[in-house]
């Protein structure tokens, strides 16, 4: 719930490079998680 408040603020001031870089930052986190339970 915070990370999607966090979203929607973003995206209500108009940060849409911002936001886009912190779901990049997601993916890339859950990758690595991925990958790390597959080990």
């Amino acid at each position: 719930a915070i990370v999607g408040s966090a979203c929607v603020d973003l995206i209500a001031r108009g940060r849409i490079d911002e936001l886009e870089a912190l779901v990049g930052e997601m993916k890339k986190a859950v990758k690595a998680a991925g990958r790390a339970r597959l080990q």
